[in-house]
C-alpha cells in the first residue's frame, strides 16, 4: 500500500512538471558571451531588492553596473562578456537574504566542533535508489520520484534500526525531488513528498543517528533541473534557491542530527568527458556559486539552520583539490559549521584487491583532507561491486569487499572523515543490508567496516595513514567477557551517561556494539546512553562475533521542573488517521509558562510512528496508543486507530477541483468560494505576486490595468470535511482579469532627457509594478536628434509603484532605471528619466616599436587631450590591446613588456614594483611567454622568481615568427585585471586575482624591454587604449506642456501651459515622415494659439502633432494625432 501510494503520488506530480519547460542545458552553448551575459543582464534587472540585506545588494548592485557597462562596450571582447558574467554571478550569489520571520520552536542544540560531530557520525550507510529513485526515464527532461521506483523497498523504522544496531550511526539519505518542487508556488515542495523523506529522517533522529539529506539527481549530467550547463542560469539558481529555503523551512527546528548537503555530483558534460578539465573549468565556478548560495538561503531561514552543519561539495562531487574551488563564506558564525562531501570510487568494479588498489581511496581523501583540514570531511560515497567467487564459502567476493571496505574505515578514521559506503539497494551490485529481512547480506562486510572503524588505530596506522596491518578475512579474536557494567541503572529525562566498561581479552579484534530495547526510552551507541522518555528498557552490549553479551536494565525517571506541567491538552482523545497519511496531535501543556519538554511515544511502531514534534503516521491498518507526557512526569494516552482512508482523501479532492472563483473584473478583491459541509483554510501562495489572503475571508488582488490581459494567480487550500474529519491541502488556481475600464486610475508624464550625444531613434520599454506584481508595460518612442521628449501615459490603477525604465538599445542607459511613484485617481504624475549614449574613447598610441637598448616606453596620457585624461581618470574600466611579434631565434630571458602603474624605476630590470599591472615575459628556457600579474600576495598557480602569479600564454613557438594578440582589461572598481591572449598555438584567457598596491591612475605606461643591445627579439604593434565616457544630462527646467489639439472648421488651436518665453509649431506626419510643418509661433504664457488650417488629407496613417521649443533650440514634442 505504502509502494503504491508513493508512486501514485509522483504520478500525480507528473502534471506540474509538464507546465515546466527544462531549460536548455548545452556545453558548450551555442548562445554568444554577449547573449549569455545579456540573459543574465535582464534576468538581474528584475531582481526584487526586499529580499536582500542592504549591504551585500549594494555590492551586487554596482556589479550589476559594472557589467552592463561591459555590454554596453562596442569594443568588448567575448572575454570580457564571460568575466563580467562571472563577476555579476558570484556577486549575486553572495547576497545575504532577509531572515525569516516565520515562527520557531527549535529543539535543544549541541554546537559539536569538527572531531566530535565526526566522532559521533562514525560510520555511515547510503539509503541509495529509494528516495532518489524516479518512476520515469528522464528523456522528457523531468524526473518524477518514487521510493519504489528503483528498488522494491519501502524504508521502515525496523530497517534503519537494524543498521544502527549493526553499528552504524550516520545515514545518508540521497533525495531527488523532481517534479515535487512546485515552480508556480515558491518552490514549495509536495507537502505528501517532503512528509515521507521527514518519516525517514525521523526514522534516523529518534535513533540519535544523523542524518543527511540533499538534492540529489535533479542535477545528474543534465538530465535534471539543476543544470550547471543552462544558458539561462539565473534560473537554475533561483530555483535552487528556492528549493533550499522550502526544504530547510521544514526542517529548521530539528536539532544537530540533521545534516544538510548542497548538491550530489554537477557536471556540465556526459560520458568520458564528464571529469575532463574543460567541464571542472566550466562547473567549478558555477558550484561555488551554488554552494554559497546555498549557505546564505539556510541560514536566513533561522532557527537551528543558524547553527546546523551544512556540507558542501565540487565538480561532481570530486576531492575539491582544484585552485579555482573554494568554501563558501559562512558570516552568521564565528566558529566553523561547514562540511565538505566527497565521492570517491576507485577500483570498484574490480574482483579483488590488492593493499595498493584499494589504498588508493585512502591516497585521494589524504589530499583532501590536507586542503580542507579546517571542516569536517564526509566521505559520502564509495564501494566496490558484488561478484562471483568460488574461492570463498559465500561464492560471492564478499571477504575481498570486505577487504577494501576495511581500509578505507580504518584510513577514514585516522584522517578525520566519515565514511558512508553506497548500497543501492535489493538485487543492486554495491548492495551490502537485505532491506527485507533487515540484515547484512554478507557479515564479512559489515564486520570488517566495524573493526576498521572502532578498533583504535595502531601507531603504524597513525604514521601517514599506513594501514598495512591490515589483512584479509583476518582471524577473529573473540571477545569473551564484557565487565564493568552495572546490574541496573536510574538516569533522568535528559541525562546522557557514558558508560564504563573493560572487554576480554585486551587485544581483540572483535567489536563490542549495543541495542536498546525501546529507542523512544534511550539510545545507545558506543556505551553512550540518552534518556528520551520516561519509562524503563533493557541496553544489551553483544559482541560483533556473537561470542559474548550482556544486559542491564536503564529506568528514566521524570526531570525536576522549576514550573511543572499540571494538565497535557490535545484536540481530541482519540484520532483516526488514513494509513500512509499524518497527522499532528498539537499538545499544549499547562500552565503556559510551564518549562517542561512535551514527549511523544508510540507504544507499535509497526502500527503508527510519532515524532518529536507530535507527527503521527499511520502505517498499517490496526490499533495503537500514543503516550504525550510531559519532562516531568504527567502522561496523557491517546487512542489511535489507522483505517483505509483513500475514497474520503479522493472526495476532498474532486471538492477542491470543483471550486470556482467570482471576478467581477472592478474591486480589489475576490471572495472565497464556499461549500456545505466543509470548512476551508485559506493561504497565499508565496511566489505569487497578484494575490493573498486577507483577514476578511477573501483573496486581495492586485489587477491588471485596463487592456492588459489577464494573469493567472493561485492560493494553497486546506480542505476539512466537517463529516469525516478528514483533511487535505492543495493548489488551486484562478485568473485575475484587468480591470474593465479607466475609472479611478491616474497618469504618469515621463520625461526624458538625453545627451547630446544622442544620434538614434529610441524606445524605452517602462513597466509598472505594484508589490512586485506587473500591473502595465507601455513602450515610448523618442525620436532622434531629441534632447527633451515628455509622454503620458494613462489608464494606470491607483496606488504606489515601482515604474522600470529599459532601453530597447545596446548603448543607451538609464540613470535611475527604477523609480516610485503614487498614481491617484484623475491625476497625472510627472518622472524625469535622465538617459545616455555610452560612447567609448579610443586612443591610438603607436603604430609599431621595436625595442632594443634597453627599455622604450609608452606613456599613454601623453596622448591625450586634456578632456580624455579626466574622462580616463574618472572612467571604471580601462581596455589595452596590443600586438606583440616574436622572433624566435634571439629570445632571451631578459626580453619582457610591462603594464605600470607608476613611475618608472631606475633599475628596472630587477624591479618588483608595486603598480606593476602585468609583465608579459618572453622567455627563453622553454621558448614560451608567460603572463604575470603585479601583485606579491594572494597569488595562485604557479610563481616566477620573485613571487608573482604566473600564466603560461604561449606555448612552444614554431619556427618563423608568431603573432600574439593580448587584450587587458583593468578594472580599477572590482581590482581585477583581465588578459586575453590570442595566436596561431591557441588562446587563452585568466584572471589574475591580485591588483597593484600601489596603482596611480594618473599614470600609465607601457614598458618594453630588452637588454640586448640592437638585437630586435620582439615587434611590439597597433597599441591601443580605450576607456567609456557615459554624461547623464541635467534635469531641464523648461515648465512648459500641451494641454489640446483641437482642429475647428478653418483653422486648428493649440492650448499650452506655462511660463516664459517659447516657440510652437505643428506638423503633419504620415507614420514617423513629416508631410507639412507650419511656421514657429512665438508664445509667452499660458493660452490658445490658433493655426490657419491648410492641412487637409484622407490618408489613414496621417496624424497631427505640435511641438515646443524652448528659445536654445531645445525640443519638447507632444503628440496628439487627429484623424482626417
Amino acid at each position: 500500500m505504502i509502494r503504491r501510494l508513493f508512486c501514485v503520488l509522483a504520478v500525480m506530480c507528473m502534471v506540474m512538471a509538464l507546465a515546466v519547460t527544462p531549460v536548455c542545458a548545452e556545453y558548450p552553448s551555442k548562445l554568444s558571451a554577449r547573449e549569455l551575459l545579456k540573459l543574465s543582464l535582464d534576468y538581474c534587472s528584475s531582481m526584487d531588492q526586499s529580499k536582500y540585506i542592504n549591504e551585500t545588494w549594494d555590492v551586487f548592485n554596482e556589479a550589476l553596473e559594472n557589467a552592463w557597462k561591459i555590454y554596453n562596450n562596442s569594443g568588448a571582447s567575448e572575454v570580457d562578456m564571460t568575466t563580467a558574467r562571472g563577476s555579476l554571478e558570484k556577486e549575486k550569489s553572495r547576497l545575504k537574504f532577509v531572515q525569516s520571520d516565520e515562527p520557531e520552536d527549535p529543539l535543544s542544540f549541541r554546537l559539536l566542533d569538527k572531531n566530535e560531530v565526526v566522532n559521533e557520525m562514525g560510520v555511515g550507510w547510503n539509503l541509495g535508489n529509494t528516495m532518489d529513485g524516479t518512476s520515469n526515464d528522464w528523456s522528457d527532461g523531468y524526473m518524477i520520484p518514487c521510493e519504489t521506483g528503483w528498488q522494491p523497498n519501502v524504508t521502515t523504522k525496523e530497517m534503519i534500526k537494524s543498521i544502527h544496531d549493526a553499528g552504524f550511526n550516520t545515514i545518508r539519505i540521497p533525495i531527488t525531488w523532481g517534479t515535487m518542487i512546485d515552480d508556480e508556488d515558491g518552490y514549495s515542495i509536495n507537502p505528501d513528498w517532503i512528509s515521507r523523506v521527514q518519516d525517514i529522517v525521523d526514522y534516523c533522529i529518534d535513533l540519535d543517528m544523523y542524518a543527511i539529506i540533499n538534492i540529489h539527481h535533479d542535477g545528474a549530467e543534465q538530465y535534471g533541473w539543476l543544470r550547471v550547463a543552462a544558458d539561462d542560469i539565473d534560473s537554475v539558481y533561483e530555483k535552487f534557491e528556492g528549493t533550499w529555503r522550502s526544504i530547510a523551512s521544514y526542517f529548521k527546528n530539528y536539532d544537530e542530527h540533521l545534516i544538510f548537503e548542497s548538491i550530489n555530483e554537477l557536471t556540465c558534460m556526459e560520458g568520458d568527458m564528464k571529469n575532463s578539465s574543460q567541464a571542472k573549468a566550466y562547473d567549478i565556478p558555477i558550484i561555488v556559486n551554488l554552494n554559497q548560495i546555498f549557505v546564505n538561503v539556510v541560514r536566513s531561514t533561522g532557527s537551528n539552520n543558524l547553527y546546523r552543519y551544512l556540507s558542501v561539495a565540487s565538480h561532481y562531487a570530486n576531492g575539491g583539490t582544484e585552485d579555482n574551488f573554494i568554501m563558501p563564506e559562512d558570516t552568521y558564525n564565528i566558529d566553523n559549521r561547514l562540511m565538505f562531501t566527497t565521492h570517491i570510487y576507485k577500483n570498484n568494479t574490480a574482483v579483488s584487491w590488492k593493499y595498493d588498489e584499494a589504498y588508493e581511496v585512502i591516497n585521494v581523501l589524504k589530499k583532501i583532507c590536507k586542503k580542507f583540514s579546517d571542516y569536517p570531511i564526509i566521505l559520502a560515497e564509495y564501494g566496490n561491486r558484488y561478484h562471483e567467487f568460488q574461492g570463498n564459502p559465500s561464492g560471492a567476493n564478499d571477504i575481498q569487499r570486505g577487504y577494501y571496505d576495511e581500509i578505507v574505515t580504518k584510513g577514514s578514521k585516522v584522517c578525520g572523515a566519515v565514511p558512508c559506503v553506497w548500497d543501492n539497494g535489493t538485487g543492486g551490485d554495491f548492495s551490502i543490508w537485505d532491506r527485507v529481512n533487515n540484515k547484512p547480506i554478507w557479515k564479512n562486510i559489515t564486520d570488517s567496516m566495524m573493526r576498521g572503524h572502532y578498533i583504535e588505530p595502531s601507531e603504524l596506522n597513525l604514521n601517514d595513514v599506513n594501514l598495512t596491518d591490515i589483512i584479509e578475512n583476518p582471524q577473529i579474536n573473540k571477545i569473551t567477557d564484557i565487565s564493568g557494567l552495572p546490574d541496573s541503572l536510574t538516569l533522568e529525562y535528559g541525562e546522557v551517561k557514558n558508560l564504563n566498561f573493560n572487554t576480554e581479552p585486551a587485544e581483540t579484534n572483535d567489536v563490542l556494539l549495543w541495542k536498546s530495547s525501546d529507542d523512544s526510552i534511550v539510545t545507545v551507541h558506543r556505551g553512550i546512553m540518552r534518556a528520551r522518555a520516561v519509562g524503563s528498557v533493557t541496553i544489551t552490549a553483544f559482541s560483533q562475533s556473537g561470542s559474548c553479551e550482556k544486559t542491564f536494565a536503564v529506568t528514566v525517571k521524570p526531570s525536576i521542573s522549576d514550573v511543572p506541567a499540571n494538565e497535557i491538552l490535545t484536540a481530541k482523545d482519540k484520532y483516526e488517521i488514513g494509513e500512509n497519511r499524518a497527522e499532528y496531535i498539537n499538545a499544549q501543556i499547562l500552565p503556559s509558562e510551564s518549562d517542561d519538554d512535551l514527549i511523544y511515544v508510540s507504544d507499535d511502531d509497526s502500527i503508527v510512528t510519532v515524532n518529536k514534534f507530535g507527527k503521527m503516521v499511520g502505517v498499517k491498518i490496526g490499533k495503537a496508543q500514543v503516550t504525550v507526557q510531559s519532562a516531568s512526569g504527567l502522561k496523557k494516552k491517546i487512542d489511535i486507530e489507522v483505517v483505509d482512508a483513500e475514497p474520503y482523501y479522493q472526495e476532498i479532492e474532486e471538492t477542491i477541483k470543483s471550486l470556482k472563483f467570482e471576478d467581477d473584473g472592478k474591486s480589489d478583491t475576490i471572495p472565497l468560494p464556499t461549500v456545505d459541509g466543509y470548512k476551508f483554510e485559506w493561504k497565499t501562495n508565496t511566489n505569487d505576486k497578484y494575490s493573498y489572503v486577507n483577514d476578511g475571508g477573501a483573496i486581495t488582488v492586485i489587477r491588471p490595468a485596463y487592456g492588459e490581459a489577464s494573469v493567472e494567480s493561485s492560493v494553497k487550500v486546506t480542505a476539512y470535511n466537517e463529516i469525516t474529519g478528514y483533511s487535505l491541502t492543495s493548489t488551486v488556481k484562478f485568473n485575475i482579469s484587468p480591470y474593465i475600464n479607466t475609472d479611478g486610475s491616474g497618469s504618469v508624464k515621463c520625461n526624458f532627457y538625453l545627451d547630446n550625444k544622442y544620434k538614434d531613434d529610441e524606445t524605452f520599454v517602462i513597466k509598472f509594478y505594484k508589490k512586485g506584481a506587473l500591473v502595465k508595460s507601455s513602450s515610448v518612442s523618442v525620436p532622434s536628434n531629441v534632447n527633451i521628449y515628455s509622454e503620458s501615459i494613462s489608464g494606470i490603477p491607483n496606488g504606489d509603484y515601482i515604474v522600470k525604465f529599459t532601453p530597447m538599445s545596446d548603448v543607451m542607459r538609464v540613470k535611475e532605471s527604477s523609480q516610485e511613484v503614487n498614481i491617484i485617481p484623475d491625476n497625472e504624475t510627472s518622472l524625469n528619466v535622465l538617459a545616455a549614449q555610452m560612447v567609448y574613447t579610443n586612443i591610438k598610441a603607436c603604430e609599431s616599436i621595436s625595442p632594443t637598448d634597453n627599455i622604450t616606453v609608452i606613456d599613454f596620457l601623453e596622448k591625450m587631450t586634456d578632456k580624455e585624461r579626466q574622462d580616463f581618470k574618472n572612467s571604471k574600466t580601462i581596455r589595452l590591446n596590443y600586438t606583440v611579434v616574436v622572433s624566435p631565434e634571439n629570445i632571451s630571458n631578459t626580453a619582457f613588456i610591462d603594464i605600470l602603474g607608476g613611475d618608472i624605476p631606475v633599475e628596472y630590470q630587477a624591479s618588483s614594483d608595486s603598480s606593476r599591472y602585468t609583465r608579459l615575459r618572453i622567455y627563453k628556457r622553454w621558448n614560451q611567454l608567460d603572463m604575470i600579474d603585479g601583485t606579491l600576495a594572494n597569488c595562485s598557480g604557479s610563481k616566477d622568481i620573485e613571487g608573482h602569479q604566473k600564466l603560461n600564454i604561449g606555448g612552444k613557438f614554431q619556427d618563423g615568427t608568431i603573432e600574439y594578440q593580448i587584450s587587458l582589461l583593468i578594472d580599477y572598481e572590482n581590482q581585477t585585471i583581465t588578459q586575453g591572449t590570442k595566436s596561431s598555438v591557441g588562446s587563452s584567457d585568466f584572471i589574475f586575482t591580485g591588483f597593484p598596491a600601489d596603482a596611480d591612475r594618473s599614470k600609465l605606461n607601457l614598458i618594453a624591454y630588452n637588454n640586448l643591445g640592437t638585437q630586435e627579439v620582439y615587434t611590439i604593434k597597433d597599441v591601443t587604449l580605450s576607456f567609456e565616457q557615459l554624461v547623464y544630462p541635467e534635469v531641464d527646467d523648461f515648465k512648459y506642456s500641451i494641454v489640446s489639439i483641437n482642429r475647428n472648421a478653418n483653422n486648428v488651436e493649440v492650448s499650452v501651459e506655462g511660463e516664459g518665453e517659447a516657440k510652437l509649431i505643428l506638423a503633419l506626419y504620415n507614420g514617423s515622415d513629416i508631410l507639412l510643418k507650419t511656421d514657429m509661433k512665438e508664445i509667452n504664457g499660458t493660452g490658445t494659439y490658433d493655426f490657419m488650417d491648410y492641412i487637409n488629407s484622407e490618408e489613414p496613417n496621417i496624424s497631427l502633432k505640435a511641438f515646443l521649443w524652448k528659445n536654445t533650440d531645445e525640443i519638447i514634442p507632444i503628440s496628439m494625432p487627429l484623424s482626417y
